[in-house]
This record gives structure tokens, C-alpha cells and sequence, in this order.
């Protein structure tokens, strides 16, 4: 058999392979459900991923509103407190029409609650020990029964400023009268304020309780010279609608009055009259506060003038979710502890002052050096102290709680010297000078379950 030109094989050299196999169209089942299972894991995982994004990127952006409205609240008080017109060495005459400043430390601390203020029941939120993975264990009772919540990060948020202000700037403004249109369509400016700064339990606020920190601003003008202060008559859209004396309302009750007007008044009689700052000095013409001697502040009425069925109600409110709201006053005197063994478990020794735990008045095995601190009013110190300590018992209302631990109400006050004049003793329930405060307010974030601290201090010009 003759060969092709240029060929070196053979019949014989060829080869045959096997036979095609045919083309594969589509995937069996098993493969598509191993796919499809593959498939939904990574979308699981990838949802996952991005539900956790988008967690934090939530609870980022509500931590930088919370920083927001803390950081506006805190500038606030200190404009507030810049315009402070009293001096504040107690007692202040009347005739020098300089206003006053009033500081109330409830029963409440950061270690201490009072869930019944007037009968001295009080629950130690110290009372108890970290467990091995740090979790606080201690008797839940009766602090989650008798305040809704188990979570000891509420802190001193029952204490209350008041005092009257100067506008820096732009003049306060408020309503004159809420029944008609009047100056400036009802309302009213003037450079000074009656200012008061407390805090009210949220509704329905439960581990951590929540409160809402308001701030309430009364205007001072003795003579308004807008409605309803002006229109005597009994008719008329504009006129005072019970008639009287120029330049007074009749009274019915503070809630009504409240309501009304922004206008700071006092009560003489069956008539409302609106305050001047000299008239402010006197604690029975100030905001809420009772008719008889020392004239102590209505926290009650408080509570009724901002519930929901008052017309004020939601009304005021600079901050929420607050778990604390702690005033305290310098005290050049207080005591600075450091300990004799250590307050850790490596004994590491720290520096500790009046309200700070690892704090013992009567300690003898600690090293006491006077160092001046902000103290809680009140609080148990060294006799040395002057605004720590006992205050002026005359009153029956401003006594230093007996034991530590037991809550009552301390009260710093610049007073009025027209109280020698009524033959009252003229004493004041702390006759020393306040040299500064320093304000806390603690919030707490609900959606990234974060806690956030702003201190504001002022010293007082003396």
C-alpha cells in the first residue's frame, strides 16, 4: 500500500478514542438545592451584615442628636446662670430689687432613693456586689417595685434651681394673656425671667425610668402694661373677663393663673399682681411656693401643673430620657478622703470626696485633707464644713438628714431680710456664701443603650 508523500505513519499507528460523550444542557436537582441552600446563606450573612450597619449607624446618629441636645440644654443653664442677678450671700434686702437664687437637694442621691420622701423610706442602690462576670446582683426590692426599674444607673434626679435671670441678649418672651390676641398678638418680652429648672418622671418609662427635664420661665414686670393687666372692664374681647384694680388679675387658683399668663405674679388677697425682682427676694411671692412660713416650695403642685390633664402639660421640656439632674454646691470645707487600704482589688488607693463611693464621714482610718469639693447639700461631712452640714433647724423644713442615708429636704436660699422686720428670726437656712454649683445631667440613649454625661459649673461673682 503506498504511502502519502510526507507521511511517517502507518494504518497501523492510528488510533481510535472513545466515543463523545454527549452535552450537559442543565444542573440535577441535588446541585441546585446545594446552590440554592449556598445562596441564602450569603444573603443571611450579607443581611446580617448590613442589619448590624445599619444598627450602629442608627444608634450613631441618635447618639450624635442626643449629644446635640444635651450640648443646647447645657448651653442654656449657663446663659442662665450668667445672668443671675442676686448676690448670692444670704440674707438679701428687698429694697435692692436684685431677685433671689434657691437651690433644692431632694432626698434622692446616686447611692440613695427615696421612694417616699415625707416618711423617710429610702433604698441603698449600693446594696449588693458584682458577680464574677460583673453583672450587679442585689435586692431588687424595693427599688423595681416602687420606682419601675431595676437599673441603678438612675442616679439624683430629684433636685430643683430657681432663680431669676437677665437676658445676654435678646429679651425673654412669653404670653400676657392667653384669651386674646393683645400686644404683639398676646405676647410679651422683658430682660428679666423667673427661671426654674427641674425634672418630672417620663410616662410610661420603664429599666432604666426615664425623666423629662423642663424649664420653666416666668417673665418680671411689675407693670406689664399689656392685656390682661390693662383692661379693668367686665366686656370687650380684650377685657380682664372678672374686672378689678388696674394692673391685676383675679385670682382663682396657680393652674388657671399658669395658664393664663407668663407673667410672674404673686397672690395678695383674692388678686393676682404682677412681681417685681424686689418682690421676688420675699420666698412667698416666687413660683409654686407655699403661702405659710418658710414658705417652701409646692413640688406637689408641680406635678399638677405639668400632668395631662393641665393645659401646660408637654409644654417646657428641653430634654428626655434624663436619669439624672444632680445640683451640688461648692463647699471650700469638704473633706478629701484618701483611703487607708484600697478601694480595688489590686489596692489601688483613690482620692475620694463627700458623695463619691468609698466615701466615710466618720472613718478614723482615713487620711483627711480639706480640699474643697461640689457636695451635695446636706450630706454628712465634718462639723468644719459650711455647706455640707447642718443648716439652720429654725424652720423645721432644712434639717440635715439624722443618719446617713435617711433623705430630707436641704435647702439653700438667699433669703429676705424683711423677715426680722415680721418678727421672724432673720435666719437663713445656710447664712454662708455660695461660691459655685456644678450642674450633672446623665441621658440615657434608648436605641444604642448608651449613657451620656454633661457637667456644667459656674462660680459666682462675689
Amino acid at each position: 500500500m503506498n504511502t502519502p508523500a510526507g507521511s511517517s505513519h502507518s494504518t497501523a499507528d492510528r488510533r481510535e478514542g472513545p466515543p463523545a460523550q454527549p452535552l450537559r444542557v442543565a444542573m440535577t436537582l441535588v446541585e441546585m438545592l446545594v446552590a440554592m441552600a449556598l445562596t441564602l446563606l450569603m444573603m443571611a450573612a450579607v443581611a446580617q451584615i448590613f442589619g448590624m450597619l445599619g444598627q450602629g449607624v442608627n444608634g450613631s446618629r441618635s447618639m450624635a442628636e442626643l449629644n446635640d441636645r444635651m450640648r443646647a440644654t447645657a448651653y442654656r443653664l449657663r446663659q442662665d446662670l450668667a445672668g443671675v442677678t442676686v448676690d448670692t450671700t444670704p440674707p438679701v434686702k428687698p429694697e435692692l430689687n436684685s431677685g433671689y437664687l434657691e437651690i433644692i437637694e431632694g432626698p434622692c442621691s446616686d447611692l440613695v432613693y427615696s421612694y417616699d420622701p415625707k416618711g423617710g423610706a429610702s433604698f441603698d442602690k449600693s446594696n449588693g456586689a458584682p458577680d464574677a462576670k460583673g453583672v450587679w446582683q442585689g435586692n431588687p426590692e424595693p427599688y423595681l417595685t416602687n420606682i419601675g426599674s431595676d437599673d441603678r444607673i438612675v442616679g439624683d434626679v430629684d433636685d430643683i434651681i430657681l432663680f431669676t435671670t437677665r437676658s445676654p441678649g435678646e429679651l425673654f418672651s412669653g404670653k400676657a394673656d392667653s384669651r386674646n390676641g393683645g400686644l404683639e398678638g398676646g405676647g410679651f418680652r422683658s430682660p428679666y425671667a423667673e427661671v426654674v429648672w427641674f425634672c418630672k418622671p417620663a410616662i410610661n418609662s420603664f429599666n432604666p425610668r426615664t425623666y423629662t427635664l423642663h424649664r420653666r420661665q416666668r417673665l418680671i414686670a411689675a407693670h406689664p402694661g399689656a392685656e390682661p393687666f390693662v383692661n379693668t372692664s367686665k366686656s370687650g374681647a380684650a377685657a380682664n373677663m372678672a374686672g378689678g384694680p388696674p394692673n391685676t388679675l383675679p385670682f382663682e387658683d396657680w393652674p388657671t393663673l399658669h395658664a393664663m399668663t407668663d407673667i410672674s405674679c404673686r397672690r395678695q388677697g383674692n388678686l393676682a399682681i404682677p412681681n417685681c425682682l424686689g418682690d421676688l427676694t420675699r420666698r412667698e411671692n416666687r413660683f409654686l411656693h407655699d403661702a405659710a412660713f418658710p414658705h417652701d416650695f409646692q413640688k406637689d403642685s408641680a406635678d399638677l401643673t405639668y400632668d395631662a390633664t393641665s393645659p401646660r402639660f408637654g409644654e417646657d421640656v428641653l430634654l428626655t430620657n434624663v436619669i439624672a439632674f444632680d445640683i451640688r454646691v461648692w463647699d471650700p470645707d469638704a473633706p478629701i478622703q484618701t483611703p487607708a487600704t484600697g478601694v480595688a482589688a489590686n489596692d489601688t488607693k483613690v482620692a475620694v470626696a463627700p458623695g463619691d463611693p468609698g466615701y466615710a464621714p466618720t472613718s478614723p482610718n482615713l487620711n483627711v485633707n480639706a480640699g474643697g469639693a461640689y457636695v451635695d447639700l446636706g450630706n454628712e461631712l465634718y462639723s468644719g464644713s459650711i455647706l455640707g452640714g447642718p443648716c439652720n433647724q429654725m424652720s423645721g423644713l432644712y434639717i440635715k438628714p439624722p443618719n446617713p442615708g435617711t433623705p430630707g429636704p436641704r435647702t439653700f436660699c438667699t433669703w429676705s431680710t424683711h423677715y426680722g422686720q415680721m418678727g421672724i428670726p432673720q435666719a437663713p437656712p445656710y447664712s454662708t456664701s455660695l461660691e459655685g454649683i456644678e450642674i450633672r445631667i446623665r441621658c440615657y440613649e434608648p436605641s444604642s443603650r448608651q449613657v451620656r454625661q454633661i457637667t456644667i459649673r459656674h462660680a459666682f461673682v462675689q
